[in-house]
C-alpha cells in the first residue's frame, strides 16, 4: 500500500480470504452492503470451508465463526497494536471483506482499498460520509456499528443477527472508534517479526536522524500526521515530543538556521542546503543582519508562524515551500518573483517610489538606492553645490556616505532633521539660513 506521497507504508501484508459474515450473505448470492436498510437478502446459510471463516455456521453465527477462521490467524495480517493495525485485522478482515471487496459491496474494505474510506461519501446516503477523521460520531461507519445511526441511515453493521434483528458488537465499535478517534490514519507501523527474525517497519533504518526525517517534514515529503497525530502528540506512532527536547515547537532554529546565527532564519534552507550560492534564497543572513537597516524579523518577508502547527506553516497546500507575503512589513505592496527577485520594494527604493533588487546582486551602497539623478525635489541641486546629506538628516546620515543612526535608515518615514538652528521645513518650503543662503518659504 502507498500513502498519498507514494512512500511504501507499513501495511506489508497480503489481502486475506476472509469469513463470510453471518446473514451477509447467502446461497443465492444477494448481499447486503453497510449503506442498507439492514435487511439481508439469501437464505441464511454462511458458506465456510475452514480455511476462510473456521467451520461456518448457520442463521445467527457467522459473525462469530468468521472471528475465530483462518482470515484472522494469516501471518500475512498487521501484528502491531496501533488503531489501524487493529481495525484492519480485527474489524475489516474479520467481518467485513467477504462483502465489501473488490466486485462485491460498497464500500471495498480489503487491506489495499481501505484507506479510501476516509473522507468517502456514502453511495446509498447522500451527504453522509463514511469516515471523518477526528469525529466517531460523525462517522457513517462508527454510527452504524454502535447502533447510534439516525433512522433514515439503515440498520446495525455487522448485521450479525439478520436484517433488523442485527444488534451492535460494542467490541467491533469500539476499535472502529479509537482507530477514527485518532485521525482515522491510513498507514500502520507494523511490529511484528518477520520469518527472518527481522522487524516489519514504516520508516527505513536511520530515518530517526534529524537530517532525514527533518528534511522529509520540512519539504512535505511525508506528512508526519497520519502516524504521530494532528498535534504530532501521538496517534498509530509515537509522539514527536517523545524525542525532541521541549520547546522544540515553538524553535525556529530547530528546523531553520543556526548555521550562520541563531536568528532562526537560512541558511539552512527547506532542502538542507547551507551553501550560499545553493540556497533558494540567498540574502537571508543580510535581512536578518544589521547592515544598511535594522535587523528585520521575518514578518517582514512571511507571515511569522507561532509554532510548528500554526495555519501556513509546515502543513498547508503548498508543502515544501515557504510563502512569501509582503502584507505585514514596510514594503507591503512588494512582489516576489519566486526566484530571488523582488520588486516595487520600499526597502529597496529612494525613498520616494519603490525599488528592485535580485538576491545575486551585489549589496547596495548609499548611491546603489539614491542615485542624484533619481532624487527628487531640490537634492541635485544641493548635492552639485555641495550640501550633503547631513545637513538636512542629520539624525539619519553621518555623511554622503555613512549612516548615524541605523533606526533611522528604512524605517518607513522620511525623517529631516537640519543641523542649522532655526531653520525650518513644513508643507513643502523651507525657511532660514542655511549653507550660506537665505530660504523664505523657498519650495523644495
Amino acid at each position: 500500500m502507498r500513502n498519498r506521497k507514494g512512500i511504501i507504508s507499513g501495511l506489508w501484508f497480503s489481502v486475506a480470504v476472509a469469513t463470510v459474515a453471518a446473514g451477509c450473505s447467502g446461497t443465492n448470492g444477494a448481499v447486503d452492503k453497510i449503506d442498507t436498510d439492514g435487511t439481508v437478502q439469501g437464505d441464511g446459510t454462511v458458506q465456510g470451508d475452514g480455511t476462510t471463516g473456521g467451520g461456518g455456521s448457520t442463521g445467527d453465527g457467522g459473525a462469530t465463526g468468521g472471528s475465530t477462521g483462518g482470515a484472522v490467524a494469516d501471518a500475512s495480517l498487521p501484528t502491531g497494536n496501533g488503531p489501524y493495525c487493529q481495525v484492519i485485522r480485527d474489524v475489516f478482515a474479520s467481518t467485513c471483506t467477504a462483502c465489501h471487496r473488490a466486485g462485491g459491496n460498497f464500500p471495498d474494505l480489503t487491506v489495499d482499498a481501505a484507506a479510501a474510506i476516509v473522507g468517502q461519501g456514502s453511495e446509498s446516503f447522500p451527504g453522509r460520509t463514511l469516515v471523518v477523521a477526528g469525529d466517531p460520531e460523525g462517522s457513517l461507519l462508527y454510527r452504524k456499528m454502535a447502533g447510534t445511526q439516525a433512522a433514515d441511515e439503515g440498520g446495525v453493521m455487522p448485521p450479525s443477527g439478520g436484517g433488523p434483528a442485527a444488534v451492535p458488537d460494542p467490541a467491533l465499535a469500539a476499535i472502529v472508534h479509537d482507530w477514527i478517534a485518532a485521525g482515522a490514519p491510513t498507514i500502520c507501523e507494523n511490529t511484528g517479526p518477520l520469518p527472518d527474525g527481522g522487524v516489519q517497519r514504516y520508516h527505513p533504518e536511520g530515518y530517526s536522524d534529524s537530517a532525514v526525517h527533518g528534511l522529509e517534514l520540512k519539504t512535505g515529503a511525508q506528512d508526519c500526521r497520519q502516524c504521530h497525530g494532528q498535534t504530532l502528540e501521538g496517534g498509530t506512532g509515537p509522539s514527536c515530543d517523545t524525542c525532541h527536547d521541549q520547546g522544540w515547537r515553538t524553535n525556529c532554529t530547530f528546523c531553520h538556521g543556526g548555521t550562520d546565527s541563531q536568528t532562526g532564519a537560512p541558511p539552512r534552507d527547506l532542502r538542507g542546503a547551507t551553501a550560499r550560492d545553493e540556497l533558494a534564497f540567498r540574502a537571508h543572513t543580510e535581512h536578518l543582519s544589521e547592515r544598511n537597516h535594522i535587523a528585520w524579523d521575518c514578518n517582514e518577508c512571511h507571515v511569522k508562524p507561532v509554532d510548528v502547527l500554526s495555519v501556513g506553516h509546515v502543513f498547508d497546500d503548498t508543502p515544501g515551500a515557504s510563502e512569501v507575503d509582503f502584507s505585514g512589513g514596510l514594503s507591503a505592496g512588494g512582489r516576489y518573483d519566486g526566484n530571488g527577485g523582488c520588486a516595487n520594494m520600499y526597502c529597496h527604493g529612494n525613498g520616494r517610489t519603490g525599488g528592485a533588487y535580485d538576491h545575486t546582486n551585489a549589496r547596495p551602497t548609499c548611491n546603489t538606492c539614491h542615485p542624484s539623478n533619481r532624487l527628487g525635489g531640490g537634492h541635485g541641486t544641493h548635492l552639485r553645490e555641495g550640501v550633503s546629506c547631513e545637513y538636512c538628516h542629520q539624525d539619519t546620515a553621518a555623511s554622503a556616505n555613512a549612516i548615524a543612526d541605523i533606526t533611522n535608515h528604512v524605517n518607513g518615514t522620511i525623517d529631516v532633521a537640519f543641523d542649522t538652528a532655526g531653520f525650518t521645513f513644513s508643507g513643502g518650503t523651507c525657511s532660514g539660513n542655511c549653507h550660506g543662503e537665505n530660504h523664505r518659504n523657498r519650495r523644495w
